[in-house]
């Protein structure tokens, strides 16, 4: 609740971080190995995975609708791990889960972001004049604001962020080739990480580096 004393803020903050780690401690020992301990995770991110990106590019996008994808991808998860019992091998099983995290997940949080008020109009106006997101998903703040230039390169901004993911992986999978000696396949991954990388300064360097400047 807003509007409290520091002290009662503290003391939430306290509980909080009591009762998480209490859950952290029930969850362990439900937990049969470290691989499930890591799906269990992924199935996490994965399902709070969109409204972190989509709140960089929709306005509507607001804190509860972070909280609600939290609170639902971590229970989805914690239940297909513990109480429902999907059928198949350990990489079916994992796909799954990970598709069923991402739907609950994805419907409570659009659900809970249209059923609750959107940000208050000065944050909104601060956010869009400071970061200038694309003007695609912020039209309704964009029209508040006119001295902004509009951003128009959304699409170039999800690309560089596709290739962003590309060259981490390739480096992460580049570089256990290579410990594993198979120098071939570690050379190829790395120099496709080379090459996004590349891709994402050509990209930066055509449209200015001073775009990025806030």
């Amino acid at each position: 609740m807003r509007g409290r004393s520091e002290r009662h803020y503290v003391v939430a903050a306290k509980l909080l971080t009591a009762f998480l780690a209490i859950l952290g401690a029930a969850v362990s020992l439900v937990m049969t190995s470290v691989a499930g301990a890591w799906e269990l995770l992924l199935g996490v991110g994965a399902g709070t995975g969109a409204v972190y990106l989509l709140r960089w590019y929709w306005w509507r996008v607001n804190a509860w609708s972070e909280v609600s994808a939290m609170s639902a991808a971590a229970i989805t998860s914690v239940l297909l791990h513990t109480v429902i019992h999907i059928q198949g091998n350990q990489a079916v099983v994992f796909a799954k889960s990970i598709l069923v995290t991402v739907a609950v997940t994805s419907f409570v949080w659009l659900a809970v972001t249209y059923l609750t008020p959107p940000e208050p109009e000065s944050k909104l106006l601060q956010f869009y004049r400071r970061v200038r997101p694309g003007v695609a998903g912020w039209k309704p703040v964009a029209r508040l604001a006119p001295e902004v230039p509009a951003s128009r390169d959304g699409w170039y901004n999800f690309m560089d962020w596709l290739l962003g993911c590309l060259m981490v992986y390739m480096i992460l999978f580049g570089i256990g080739e290579l410990l594993l000696r198979s120098t071939g396949r570690g050379i190829l991954f790395l120099a496709i990480a080379a090459i996004a990388g590349y891709a994402i300064y050509w990209d930066f360097t055509r449209r200015g580096w001073k775009t990025f400047e806030q």
